[in-house]
């Protein structure tokens, strides 16, 4: 029945893009958190890769049940099936079961209190701290640490388009995606133009900045990286990619770049039999990397692209 309203929505015009908040692809993790997703998740999927309608969903990092490798297969399926997604960071509410001793008990439950922004005057604020989980039975607090960078990262090179071209050709080409991925964010960390701001968030539990890095807006460290990455060349690009394979080729770059919308003018050009088309960026957004961020949920950022024949 879903499906059927779905389709006829799409049919007319009023489907445009599907949003689900599935939290996790982890079986035994929504069993313990006590949640159960729709059925037809891959029905709607398939729909809408028929119908080229976006989509986007939002996981939740640190659930109970949750296991690091277990979260990163989640945002491996969603690459996989061309799911953009976005990961928010587990708070401890008040009145929730995760508050609840005997809940905290048996999955052994870690927060820390942590203001949402570290930019915000604590003394002179209204803003009050959230209760922030950073482990738990299978999740250490040092793992924790770890995956909440590899996300961000994760988020950055494909969510926010800055490789997600090329991520997408070395997904095709792999059974191991995750390992993949684990290549990639490693590298990032250690030898490129976004490592002395990785540097800073190494401890960010410990530091309380831990919530700089989630993608529940636009925040500076955001624009920070995507502003770093725009400033490597095709060639850099190249000789990076190639660290991670050789099969990555300067066609595969240069398709990258004239692939996303970075223009607040009307663009128009021909490369290698294709041509890449797009409006200009709306003059609302006050630059190309909110922009990307913001329609990260939709296709308005890919440029059209089309065969020459």
């Amino acid at each position: 029945a879903h499906l059927e309203l779905v389709e006829k929505l799409v049919d007319q015009g009023l489907f445009r893009r599907f949003s689900a908040s599935v939290q996790s692809f982890n079986p035994k993790t929504l069993e313990v958190i006590k949640r159960k997703n729709t059925t037809d998740f891959q029905l709607l999927l398939d729909l809408c890769h028929k119908k080229n309608i976006p989509i986007s969903t939002e996981l939740i990092l640190g659930l109970p049940g949750e296991s690091a490798d277990s979260f990163k297969q989640g945002i491996a399926y969603c690459i996989k099936n061309n799911i953009v997604s976005y990961t928010s960071l587990l708070t401890v509410l008040e009145n929730s079961e995760l508050n609840n001793p005997e809940y905290i008990k048996t999955h052994n439950i870690q927060s820390v209190s942590m203001y949402p922004d570290t930019n915000t005057d604590v003394q002179n604020s209204y803003v009050d701290p959230t209760n922030l989980l950073v482990g738990h039975s299978l999740l250490t607090r040092s793992e924790y640490v770890d995956l909440v960078i590899w996300s961000h990262l994760v988020t950055h090179i494909y969510s926010y388009r800055a490789y997600n071209h090329i991520i997408n050709k070395l997904a095709s080409s792999t059974t191991n995606l995750v390992m993949v991925l684990d290549t990639i964010v490693t590298k990032l960390k250690t030898s490129s133009v976004i490592k002395p701001i990785i540097d800073i968030y190494s401890n960010h539990v410990e530091d309380g900045i831990t919530n700089d890095l989630s993608a529940n807006g636009i925040n500076s460290v955001d624009l920070e990286i995507m502003q770093k990455f725009n400033t490597l060349t095709d060639k850099e690009n190249l000789d990076w990619w190639q660290d991670i394979d050789p099969s990555i080729t300067i066609k595969d770059i240069v398709h990258q770049r004239l692939s996303i919308n970075r223009n607040f003018d009307t663009f128009d050009k021909i490369y290698n039999s294709k041509r890449y088309t797009s409006p200009g960026i709306p003059k609302r957004h006050s630059n190309w990397m909110v922009w990307l961020i913001t329609t990260r949920w939709n296709n308005n950022a890919e440029r059209q692209v089309k065969e020459i024949t």
